[in-house]
């Protein structure tokens, strides 16, 4: 790792296999297996301090992270991605609030 480790979070899928996600320095790395860590999921983060909130529905389950400065990543069964301000109706993007902006979600009644 490039740096010290600040956030782990773990993505438990629908399949029954985890996911041990690591922040470290301006990355995102897949850690669930022991030894050398590969290639960053994610690179171009302003810190390495996330705080994340898993769900699931019928379709899939899900790992969200905020950190309040950079933009959010979604974390499913297809890898990792940012989360951006947009319509609300393209994949990946939210309407009326800036995913960069928030740092603590909860889930209530279903929904993030």
């Amino acid at each position: 790792m490039p740096a010290e480790v600040k956030t782990l979070a773990t993505y438990n899928g629908q399949d029954g296999i985890s996911t041990m996600l690591a922040w470290s320095g301006t990355s995102l790395y897949n850690v669930t297996t022991q030894g050398t860590v590969g290639a960053p999921l994610l690179t171009g983060l302003s810190t390495s301090r996330w705080y994340t909130t898993g769900m699931a529905n019928s379709g899939c389950t899900q790992l969200v992270a905020f950190s309040g400065s950079d933009d959010g990543i979604l974390y499913n069964s297809s890898g990792a991605s940012r989360l951006v301000l947009g319509d609300g109706i393209v994949a990946n993007t939210w309407a009326n609030v800036d995913p960069k902006f928030l740092s603590v979600c909860t889930i209530h009644q279903r929904r993030l």
